[in-house]
């Protein structure tokens, strides 16, 4: 006797290498947007006569409906952002199935008849994403969306299972990395880490605004602003940590304007617009060495050297 089962899922999840080869759709290439996927915790199978059925995921990675970013172009942008909970399925005469006790609760849409149902899916993925982000905006009210959207990647960390299945090395290749990220995004958001980092002495929290180009006179346009961010090291406790590692985190939101044309994703300066980016001033490095150096790499990836210069203290 086979266990109830919600309904069957399409065969290309099913297969191992389903993440790599299903591509996230439209419009989750959107640079603004928050594309959400999904991994799944959801690996005890509680019905009745459910007999050998097993796990398609294991615990902590990627749930069998979550689609990626790994088949695009290197000049479009690295999809999901997150993940949340989407469920696990079971795999059967070669057919994915969904199962009660492998998918999230919910309400049902017909009260009236059913109470509860069960959902799964990047649908339901989305759904948690939606939550906690009303849960950052209810908490900090005055912080603009860029900003709560920033908190949510912030706060996000890969699972072991997740490292261990596309960081085999330990992260020493940049493109285990690239790939790690167009599986499973930059993790799993943790709210209690999210409203920590807002809150708390060690996180600096910036929005501001700059011009980062310039019009000349029968040019292009050119690079205008950046601006330089102090940061309010606790000297003393760093000092006191010795040998050990201490990791900062910095994350980057912003939204551009969009670009309808075709030949955008051609070019990772226009659908993308300025293309944000940061670095950090090198121990022993100067001021104005570090300033010398962003402007160097700033030529050498083809673009003009920035003029004027913001500079902000932390």
């Amino acid at each position: 006797m086979r266990p109830v089962i919600s309904r069957t899922v399409p065969l290309v999840a099913a297969e191992p290498e389903g993440n790599t080869t299903d591509s996230i759709n439209d419009p989750g290439q959107s640079w603004n947007a928050v594309t959400v996927g999904a991994y799944t915790n959801l690996t005890r199978i509680t019905e009745a006569g459910a007999g050998d059925l097993v796990p398609m995921a294991d615990y902590g990675a990627l749930s069998p409906f979550s689609t990626t970013s790994a088949t695009w172009d290197e000049q479009w942008p690295l999809k999901p952002d997150v993940v949340f909970e989407g469920g696990n399925a079971v795999l059967d005469a070669g057919q994915a199935l969904t199962m009660v006790s492998l998918s999230l609760l919910t309400t049902h849409h017909r009260p009236e008849s059913r109470v509860f149902t069960a959902t799964y899916e990047t649908s339901a993925a989305t759904a948690l994403a939606t939550r906690m982000a009303a849960q950052l905006r209810a908490e900090y009210p005055q912080l603009r969306p860029e900003s709560i959207r920033g908190l949510m990647v912030h706060s996000a960390n890969w699972t072991p299972a997740m490292q261990q299945m596309h960081l085999p090395n330990g992260g020493q290749s940049k493109r285990e990395c690239v790939q790690l990220i167009q599986h499973c995004g930059f993790g799993v958001p943790d709210i209690d880490r999210a409203l920590w980092s807002a809150s708390n002495s060690l996180a600096m929290v910036v929005e501001e605004q700059l011009l980062p180009f310039k019009k000349v006179a029968n040019g292009d346009p050119t690079l205008h602003e950046m601006q330089l961010h102090k940061l309010p090291w606790p000297k003393q406790e760093l000092e006191q940590l010795g040998e050990h590692s201490v990791e900062m985190r910095v994350t980057l939101s912003y939204y551009i304007e969009p670009n309808p044309s075709a030949r955008g994703p051609r070019s990772r300066y226009r659908y993308q617009s300025h293309g944000l980016r940061f670095d950090v001033k090198r121990a022993g490095e100067s001021p104005h060495d570090f300033r010398a150096r962003i402007n160097k790499a700033a030529r050498d990836e083809g673009r003009p050297r920035a003029g004027a210069e913001t500079t902000t203290a932390g």
